[in-house]
């Protein structure tokens, strides 16, 4: 099967493959080369930064890897209100702030990022972010009334 083949069962639930040729025709232009895999050493959660071993960058050139993130709030401010819950749900933002980020970045349409969070958006992006670790962080904790301190985190020097 080649990388713009429908696979079976989804040509059967379809109809066959000639029946969505906008669908076929996307496909051969979308790229998605991120993986996840288990690093050997744990990522490190410290207030205002993750931090641990590189992921490969979806960037050729000058960023060759990315893996440490940054939020000045956490790093320029003190929390004494933050309960013990409530850094776990601030870590939570930046991990998921960063699996979003990084699949933006590797999520291409003719070889270009699909949405890139370095781009021209970049705020919107950041706030789209945002809205999403707080709704998530609100569906863990089940009060959909819940202030959320969730603010997306902001990567210094790295993709």
């Amino acid at each position: 099967m080649s990388d713009h083949t429908v696979p079976r069962e989804a040509s059967a639930r379809f109809g066959g493959p000639d029946t969505e040729p906008a669908a076929l025709a996307a496909s051969a232009r979308v790229s998605y080369q991120l993986t996840y895999a288990r690093s050997p050493s744990r990522r490190r959660f410290t207030p205002g930064e993750l931090t641990g071993p590189d992921i490969p960058c979806a960037y050729d050139g000058p960023i060759a890897a990315s893996g440490d993130w940054e939020d000045s709030r956490d790093l320029d401010e003190i929390h004494p209100d933050r309960s013990e819950d409530g850094w776990i749900n601030r870590y939570g933002g930046y991990a998921i702030a960063e699996a979003i980020h990084e699949a933006l970045e590797w999520l291409r349409v003719d070889g270009q990022p699909w949405l890139d969070p370095h781009g021209p958006n970049s705020t919107q992006v950041s706030a789209a972010m945002d809205d999403l670790v707080a709704q998530l962080i609100r569906i863990r904790t089940g009060d959909p009334t819940q202030h959320v301190d969730a603010g997306c985190v902001t990567r210094f020097g790295s993709s």
